[in-house]
């Protein structure tokens, strides 16, 4: 499969026109956007995507370059959805094939807090729930889940006990935890830094759990 030369003409172009405006030193901040977008957007990367779209389906191992892909794709729209001047651009880049989604788990035993924040990370993936760490545990164990955010005090098992059975059954799950807890004195402090562990407290806002879990999810596919 070739780049025909339309396309290919089309990406020089705008390189072209991007260098003469840096030259000129008349390039603005939104033409600069214009530029990345479009070359995001261009035929080049339709292509591009498919492929490794058929490819993840088939080849276990270019399931990192998908899981890639969509994390830049993402990072994108994160910088576009904080620059509301850039609306049209973002809108832009959503269009875009994707090739990847991220699931995520939500372990809380209050339905509703566990709904509210399901729903401030579904931009972020496919988000699914458990009420307590049990339930937490046998969904891990049927699926990878790139991040999970857990309370600590829970009914059956709690979000301490959770994690310390997840990462004796999968130990390179350590990283993608993020507590996210009302009570958080001395003692859990304590144990969340003697193990590195990442943090929330309730309530926390909305950017903040979204970033914490784009942070976890941005981290080198393993």
């Amino acid at each position: 499969m070739e780049l025909n030369s339309a396309t290919k003409q089309k990406v020089d172009d705008y390189f072209l026109l991007c260098e003469k405006r840096i030259e000129a030193n008349s390039l603005t901040k939104e033409q600069i956007v214009d530029f990345v977008v479009s070359t995001e957007f261009s035929e080049w990367n339709d292509m591009f995507l498919y492929v490794v779209n058929t490819l993840k389906r088939n080849y276990r191992e270019f399931i990192p370059a998908a899981v890639n892909i969509q994390q830049h794709k993402r990072y994108v729209e994160r910088f576009l959805e904080a620059r509301p001047e850039f609306s049209r651009f973002l809108k832009r880049i959503q269009s875009l094939l994707m090739v990847w989604q991220e699931k995520i788990l939500v372990v809380d035993d209050d339905n509703m807090l566990a709904g509210l924040v399901a729903a401030i990370l579904e931009d972020e993936g496919a988000v699914e729930t458990a009420a307590n760490g049990d339930e937490g545990l046998k969904k891990i164990g049927g699926k990878y889940f790139a991040a999970i955010v857990t309370d600590v005090d829970m009914p059956i098992m709690d979000g301490i006990e959770f994690y310390k059975k997840a990462v004796e059954i999968y130990p390179n799950m350590k990283d993608r935890f993020l507590f996210f807890t009302s009570a958080v004195g001395e003692k859990r402090i304590a144990f969340f830094n003697k193990n590195n562990l990442k943090y929330l407290t309730k309530p926390s806002p909305i950017d903040d759990i979204k970033r914490a879990v784009a942070n976890i999810l941005r981290r080198k596919t393993q």
